[in-house]
């Protein structure tokens, strides 16, 4: 119920936050920026970002990412043996494309916890505006995901089965 200039507030409050804190833990998006002449300390327009992309993510991915402890090819070997839910250094989700879409390149996605929080949150929004909130009685709703730990729709049935919704994964 925000009036519009409310909403762009916190919408340039949220992007200045989010370069913030790219250009000040991210070796990559520190040189990016500085080469397109980015003011952190001015209005940022999403226009105005260099757009980047997967590829480019992946050839530069051990310089892109904030936590230097993140290295492509040690998140590699962790999805090559994942079985279940394990957690990446005690703390991140590691998730994998599966490389045969339009680039033919495999990414790699890496959530915190609060990164997976909203994802599932998102994803539990996107159910209800569908009509499938939690409820008693559950309603029976059927859907196809994947059925390895690589899969993030596995991965969100996993941490959403909560008993607000029987997953019925095993």
């Amino acid at each position: 119920n925000w009036h519009r200039s409310n909403l762009e507030k916190f919408q340039q409050d949220q992007l200045k936050l989010l370069v913030r804190h790219a250009v000040t833990h991210s070796p990559f998006y520190r040189s990016l920026y500085e080469n397109h002449n980015i003011d952190i300390s001015h209005e940022i327009s999403l226009k105005n970002l260099p757009v980047v992309n997967k590829q480019l993510i992946m050839d530069n991915f051990d310089e892109v990412v904030t936590d230097r402890r993140l290295k492509l090819f040690d998140l590699q070997n962790h999805v090559k043996q994942l079985k279940q839910d394990q957690y990446y250094l005690g703390q991140y989700r590691v998730l994998p494309t599966s490389g045969s879409g339009s680039t033919g390149e495999q990414g790699i996605f890496v959530y915190d916890r609060q990164a997976w929080s909203f994802t599932q949150a998102s994803v539990l929004r996107w159910s209800q505006y569908m009509g499938s909130s939690p409820q008693l009685p559950r309603r029976r709703v059927a859907s196809i995901g994947g059925d390895g730990a690589t899969h993030i729709s596995y991965r969100l049935a996993r941490s959403c089965d909560l008993g607000l919704y029987n997953c019925g994964l095993d």
